[in-house]
């Protein structure tokens, strides 16, 4: 798991560099692209060596017991890691002769950042240790054993209950009087 948040700082320096080095379009392209490429190849190193893992990773951050960022990585976000890096990656080069504008510096640097940041939202997180998260209760805590659903009947208007296809010509019967209605 270290070498995924290794590979998101790389590829959020890559990011903000390029913002620093306006005035130099040329080093804040070549910056740009090194750094979210570098991170990707980072991240595609570590999402293909949790791909055929056993256990999942997890890293959990907390800070004075208040906020709490928590990653997790299984077989299935790494699949998905692999695609969204090699999309990436593959997104970082072509953009090195695609924003060759010189007079447009800023616009590229801005480019690289919101690129990097983007790509940064895909990262796994644990939504049972999210901030504000309550914890999911076990099975047999629930208060109903399986085919024992009479306490959720209790809890579910009576209007629910209608078959699917029934509410749905509920609404539309609904919704053509509206129509009729108003002219």
């Amino acid at each position: 798991m270290d070498h995924l948040l290794i590979a998101v700082g790389i590829v959020l320096a890559g990011g903000v560099l390029p913002l620093l080095l306006i005035s130099r379009f040329a080093l804040c392209k070549a910056l740009g692209v090194a750094g979210i490429s570098a991170g990707c190849l980072l991240g595609l190193f570590s999402a293909g060596a949790q791909l055929f893992a056993q256990a999942p990773r997890q890293l959990s951050v907390s800070y004075q017991h208040i906020f709490m960022l928590a990653f997790s990585m299984d077989g299935l976000s790494a699949f998905f890691l692999i695609a969204i890096f090699v999309v990436s990656l593959i997104a970082a080069i072509y953009s090195f002769h695609y924003l060759d504008k010189p007079e447009r510096a800023g616009r590229t640097a801005a480019h690289y950042l919101f690129f990097s940041l983007l790509q940064d939202v895909a990262i796994p997180k644990r939504d049972d240790q999210a901030p504000g998260a309550l914890p999911r209760p076990a099975p047999d805590q629930q208060g109903c054993r399986r085919g024992d659903d009479s306490r959720l009947r209790r809890a579910v208007p009576a209007a629910r209950h209608r078959p699917r296809g029934a509410q749905a010509r509920h609404g539309v019967l609904h919704l053509l009087r509206q129509l009729r209605a108003r002219r």
